[in-house]
């Protein structure tokens, strides 16, 4: 379960300043929500509170939250929720995303090496640039197929289930 709720992750962007540099480096963010109708709720809540100006955790390119650039190293993001996020950029290196849902989720130039995607559903994702150096990954990993096949770099990990 993870150390923080939804709210809490959204104030550290926010005191931030936005998410570029946001350290979250080896927290445990296990089974959090993150994902496009949490986030929408929020900013829904947000909005009553303020005008209407755009928070700094929502991303105007996918309108999920805003995590570019931010230092997820060795994060465990197991079964996380994040699919609409915005993670362009960002620092996944050994994080764990087993069972996590990236739908739709732009991962531009992140640095995943030695990531666990296992389980992962990566349907829809934008992996255009991000680097998958020994990422390990088993057969219940969803790929990307939009707007091509994606196939997993050649020194990817095949893991047991």
């Amino acid at each position: 379960m993870s150390e923080y709720t939804r709210e809490e992750i959204l104030k550290l962007i926010e005191h931030n300043g936005g998410p570029e540099g946001l350290d979250l480096a080896r927290k445990d963010l296990s089974d959090i929500d993150l994902g496009y109708r949490a986030i929408q709720a929020q900013l829904e809540k947000a909005r009553q509170r303020t005008t209407d100006e755009t928070p700094v955790w929502l991303s105007e390119e996918t309108r999920g939250i805003d995590l570019q650039g931010a230092d997820l190293t060795g994060a465990n993001l197991q079964e996380a929720k994040l699919w609409d996020a915005n993670l362009q950029g960002a620092y996944l290196t050994d994080a764990n995303l087993q069972g996590a849902y990236l739908a739709r989720t732009n991962l531009q130039g992140a640095i995943l090496w030695y990531a666990k995607l296992q389980g992962a559903y990566l349907g829809r994702a934008n992996l255009q640039g991000a680097k998958l150096n020994r990422v390990q990954y088993n057969y219940d990993t969803t790929w990307p197929r939009w707007p091509k096949r994606f196939n997993p770099p050649p020194d990817a990990v095949i893991a047991p289930r």
